[in-house]
């Protein structure tokens, strides 16, 4: 479990499963909801939530590694960030 808190006391967090997937939940700290966000056929890691609520994730498929970000508001729309030569590391350092 990769945690990281949402300014609204909201919890990102990391689920593994089956192997070398994973996906992100978020767990509403007051009513004890979880919530998946995610649902690729990757590793989806180092969940981090911007000051506009949006999360900012790693994924890793095979051997590419790329960052990404959605607004929980709505899950299923992932956009990429584009990244030029580089490899990202911990996204937590983003802001």
């Amino acid at each position: 479990m990769e945690p990281a808190w949402e300014p609204r006391r909201e919890l990102g967090r990391v689920r593994l499963r089956q192997g070398r997937l994973a996906d992100i939940y978020r767990v509403h700290v007051g009513t004890h909801q979880v919530e998946r966000l995610t649902t690729a056929s990757t590793l989806e890691v180092q969940p981090n939530w911007l000051p506009d609520d949006r999360l900012l994730f790693t994924v890793v498929s095979g051997h590419q590694t790329s960052l990404r970000w959605l607004d929980p508001a709505n899950p299923a729309e992932i956009h990429n960030i584009p990244l030029t030569g580089g490899n990202p590391g911990n996204p937590a350092g983003v802001r």
